[in-house]
């Protein structure tokens, strides 16, 4: 695939952790559309852009700033631990209560 400012993009699923069919992660991953963040915060927007996650931050705005987290360790996003990889062998886990986060360790 050829992004719009012509470098190549690849993208290999390993179903067994992702939990998805390649064509499943494309249409909640990718879009022609910008991404409206209106409905967020304006500390959200800011760390949304910058692909962080801070306590207080809802469940909605991680999802913007990480992505959806490999369902292999994160099979549900009603739980409250999500886990996340940092690298091939750092991962983290983003906590939340009333679906905001609280810590990541």
């Amino acid at each position: 695939m050829k992004l719009p400012e012509g470098r190549e993009l690849r993208i290999r699923n390993v179903k067994k952790y992702s939990g998805e069919e390649l064509d499943g992660i494309f249409s909640r991953t990718l879009g022609k559309a910008k991404v409206d963040l209106d409905s967020f915060t304006k500390s959200e927007r800011t760390t949304i852009m910058e692909g962080q996650v801070e306590p207080g931050m809802s469940k909605a705005a991680v999802l913007r700033a990480l992505g959806y987290p490999p369902k292999h360790q994160t099979p549900s996003l009603s739980g409250n631990e999500w886990t996340y990889w940092r690298n091939r062998v750092t991962r983290f886990v983003v906590r939340f209560a009333d679906d905001k986060v609280v810590s990541t360790r």
